[in-house]
């Protein structure tokens, strides 16, 4: 089990699953461009960059921190999505 903390981590980890598929949605929407093709590397590095932490919070004794999961937000911001 996971302490009570865990909570927040698993929201945050959803709320960016969802602000993530809607920004790939929208991108994969748009007609091709470099600005489009940029937008989409970020948005595979940002998915990328989450299913490592995914896989990391996932091991066995592994304290969950919000910390671990938020910069996944920040770099979603960074690929021009905004997550609030």
């Amino acid at each position: 089990t996971h302490p009570a903390g865990s909570i927040a981590v698993f929201a945050i980890l959803d709320e960016t699953r969802q602000v993530w598929k809607t920004a790939y949605q929208e991108t994969c929407a748009k007609p091709a461009s470099s600005e489009r093709h940029e937008q989409l590397a970020c948005l595979l590095e940002v998915r990328d960059e989450l299913a490592a932490s995914i896989k990391e919070l996932a091991k066995p004794g592994t304290d969950l921190d919000v910390g671990d999961v938020i910069g996944a937000r920040v770099s979603l911001e960074g690929c021009g999505v905004h997550t609030r």
